[in-house]
């Protein structure tokens, strides 16, 4: 193995004869070929070559304007954006006052979450085909109903749920079966044939528009992405991008489609594509709808923040992305990365604070009530925390 340090050459060498390995030994060079070191005689071969440079303050970077998910529908496709500079992170992590509120336990597995606009509701599927609805505040189960029959399908886990912006349904996407619409006491309200091409090749993907009158609905990662017209209970449009994360945006008048290596914004009314960014899941988008969280090129070590007004954009670093939530007034941005959580200010990317919420290695993250609560779901339990002020 060889790499280039500074004005030398460091290697490595490993022997194989016949199954018996021998010890590696090292050796450096520097440009004109002669061994600096004999073999054999340096531990550490990069410390010894190289000494190590006194560290420079990280500038503050400068966000620069890109063209991002404010492209107006007259626009032109636009050209994938390398994110800007990774901002200077905050080494203050101070978890000594986040707290656990309580542990509500699940039983059956966990397929698929979601939580309402006010942070009040959870939505939880399970892979049995059930759907529970969380009261957060009164730590109870409202309701727990079979979204399909068990034996009518073979695969009748719950693969996506949404709640409209009003918050008065939940919308259930299974693995196998139509989408269905509950009201917030487990009435069925409709359901939706859009698994008309048949099975799912993939866990579905699921949006709704913010009035509740149209979903956007993909069968997997090789799939079409459908438009439904609830109302009317048809299709409107379908586009031959596969969605593995949905949402809309401006007032329901734009879908993005998340396929894993990018995104695509698209009109639900013609869905052919407007603009083509580096977004990948998971993608979400504050109450407001102004600013834009994602991950980049499906790397797991990038998160990508977006202002959708100006285009500026920050791009922060993280060990291993999970998931992203905003805080309802849109100041802060809670990152599950890998065991930890992570809370930054949405205007300069900074850091909070850092948290491990518990042995269990969450799946999903969500903000409560206000921007003091955190939710965390994991394999058995939901758990709610409550964050400093």
């Amino acid at each position: 193995h060889v790499a280039h340090v500074g004005t030398c050459t460091v290697a490595s060498t490993v022997t194989d004869f016949g199954g018996i390995s021998f010890q590696p030994s090292f050796y450096v060079r520097n440009v004109g070929g002669t061994v600096v070191a004999p073999l054999g005689a340096v531990k550490n071969p990069v410390a010894m070559a190289v000494k190590p440079a006194a560290k420079s303050p990280v500038p503050k970077p400068v966000a620069k304007p890109v063209a991002g998910l404010s492209v107006p529908a007259t626009s032109t496709v636009a050209r994938p954006v390398t994110p800007p500079p990774i901002p200077p992170a905050s080494s203050e992590r101070d978890d000594s006052h986040v707290s656990l509120v309580y542990e509500f336990k699940v039983q059956g597995r966990i397929t698929a979450t979601a939580v309402n606009l006010d942070g009040t509701l959870l939505a939880i599927g399970h892979g049995d085909g059930t759907l529970g609805l969380l009261d957060v505040q009164g730590r109870r189960l409202k309701f727990s109903v079979a979204v399909q029959p068990r034996n009518a399908y073979a695969y009748p886990g719950v693969g996506s749920v949404v709640f409209p912006e009003k918050g008065d349904a939940v919308l259930v996407a299974t693995m196998d079966g139509p989408v269905r619409l509950f009201d917030l006491k487990g009435k069925i309200l409709g359901s939706f044939p859009a698994n008309d091409d048949g099975p799912s090749r993939g866990t579905p993907a699921l949006a709704i528009t913010p009035d509740g009158t149209q979903f956007a609905y993909s069968q997997g990662a090789s799939t079409i992405t459908k438009i439904w017209d609830i109302p009317g209970n048809r299709r409107i449009a379908s586009t031959f991008v596969p969605g593995q994360e949905l949402a809309y945006i401006q007032g329901g008048t734009r879908v993005v489609i998340s396929t894993g290596v990018h995104s695509q914004t698209v009109d639900p009314s013609s869905p052919v594509p407007l603009e083509f960014t580096d977004a990948t899941a998971p993608l979400r988008f504050s109450k407001a709808g102004s600013l834009m969280a994602n991950g980049w090129k499906g790397d797991p070590t990038v998160v990508v923040l977006t202002d959708l007004a100006s285009g500026e954009q920050l791009r922060l670093p993280v060990g291993h992305l999970s998931d992203l939530a905003f805080s309802p007034d849109g100041q802060l941005l809670a990152v599950l990365d890998g065991e930890e959580i992570t809370l930054r200010r949405t205007d300069d990317g900074s850091e909070v604070l850092t948290f491990r919420p518990g042995e269990q290695v969450p799946a999903a993250v969500y903000f409560g009530k206000g921007s003091t609560e955190l939710l965390t779901v994991q394999d058995g339990s939901v758990r709610l925390w409550k964050l400093p002020r």
